[in-house]
């Protein structure tokens, strides 16, 4: 685990502590919790969309592969 600092306006803090409060969260765990899940949720999307492009490629060489056997 890493620490970081990190600053924010006085509006910022002030909403995310009205927000962590209404979790029965710290700001600090709030702060926390909603950095680990945005981020997990991101590594799933970029995971999904290298998922996509290599099953394209895959896809266009197969595609080659049959236009090749078909010309010989």
């Amino acid at each position: 685990m890493k620490r970081k600092l990190i600053d924010l306006d006085l509006e910022t803090e002030r909403r995310l502590s009205i927000l962590a409060s209404a979790n029965g969260m710290s700001l600090k765990r709030y702060i926390e919790y909603i950095l680990f899940a945005h981020g997990n949720e991101h590594s799933i999307k970029i995971e999904k969309e290298e998922k996509k492009q290599k099953d394209a490629v895959k896809n266009q060489l197969s595609i080659l592969d049959d236009i090749n056997s078909i010309t010989k």
